[in-house]
């Protein structure tokens, strides 16, 4: 049977909000809260959409022949979901689904377990799911129908264009970030160098060197990884060797050494002055762009990004963090 352009389009919206659901609802449940999967903001995953109107366009024809309708429609579904996963990560910097670990797996964007599913999928949808689906709109009169797929339309397009700019925002968001740690872990290496470059230090400053550094070790398996406590402690640590330079500069030592320390001391300024523009750009960036980003990757549990995958989990932390505190206000 033909269908008319209208019909299809409420065919793609009725899957659209039927993939919605499940997906939102088993990821609710497994997480003991409630999650608006998906890319979009609406309840809608085009993805189903797009995979269920391939499998029909496909396997209709041979809808009486089961063992086609399955292989058929799981090359189908193979095809599109390997093609926007690769897509999608290459636009994002993120994996809105990851199969890395699960088995017989295809780059991580396709695996052999969600094939059969998509296979036996394709086969409830034709002979269970469909049907009264199909008669449900074939049954709308085209008077109403064609207004309501141009409405659905307008709506899906705003949403995809709203959606869409956050996705580049996160993006955006992610590199800034991993550009942020590439320059904080340079700061770190070069003033642990210029720590180690003391010829001799009071017993104070080692204390408080020694101190500063298990902090900064406690921070980096926290949430808190290169953001805000992680500048501050690194700040003390230049302090400290700012005032330990200072103090042996008072002494009487060589004009040679004093030469050398006040070089070291102009650097350690200049790591101090770094140290505050950076925190200054990672103040910047929290603001409702920051937050848009950590609700998308709340929304999608499994997402990943390899390419910046520590700025990524620094989001996605710092997210749940902010999540719980605003429970417990609650």
């Amino acid at each position: 049977m033909e269908y008319t352009q209208s019909q299809w389009i409420l065919f793609f919206f009725f899957y659209c909000f039927l993939g919605w659901l499940w997906e939102s609802g088993y990821v609710s449940v497994k997480k003991r809260e409630w999650i608006n999967r998906g890319f979009l903001r609406g309840p809608l995953l085009p993805i189903y959409g797009f995979g269920a109107i391939s499998i029909l366009w496909l396997t209709l024809p041979v809808r009486e022949h089961l063992g086609l309708v399955f292989v058929i429609g799981l090359i189908g579904a193979d095809i599109l979901e390997y093609i926007t996963g690769a897509a999608m990560e290459d636009m994002f910097h993120m994996r809105y689904w990851d199969y890395s670990s699960n088995k017989f797996n295809l780059n991580g964007y396709i695996c052999l377990s969600s094939t059969l599913l998509w296979g036996c999928f394709s086969v409830i949808l034709i002979k269970v799911i469909h049907p009264p689906i199909e008669r449900l709109v074939l049954g709308i009169p085209a008077v109403i129908a064609d207004p309501i797929s141009v409405a659905a339309v307008a709506a899906f397009a705003v949403d995809v264009s709203r959606s869409f700019r956050s996705a580049l925002n996160l993006r955006e968001i992610l590199e800034k970030i991993g550009e942020n740690n590439e320059t904080v872990a340079a700061l770190e290496a070069r003033l642990d160098t210029a720590v180690s470059s003391f010829a001799r230090t009071s017993e104070e400053f080692k204390d408080n060197i020694k101190t500063i550094r298990d902090a900064i070790r406690e921070t980096r398996t926290s949430h808190q990884r290169k953001t805000k406590a992680y500048l501050v402690f690194l700040n003390e640590k230049a302090n400290a060797a700012v005032r330990e330079v200072q103090a042996q500069m008072a002494q009487a030592i060589p004009e040679n050494e004093k030469a050398r320390l006040s070089k070291l001391l102009s650097e350690l300024e200049d790591m101090k002055a770094r140290l505050s523009r950076t925190g200054w750009e990672l103040a910047a960036w929290k603001n409702r762009e920051y937050r848009e980003a950590a609700d998308i990757i709340r929304r999608n549990p499994s997402a990943v990004s390899r390419k910046f995958r520590e700025a990524f989990e620094e989001i996605k932390a710092l997210g749940s963090f902010k999540a719980r505190r605003e429970d417990e206000k609650e």
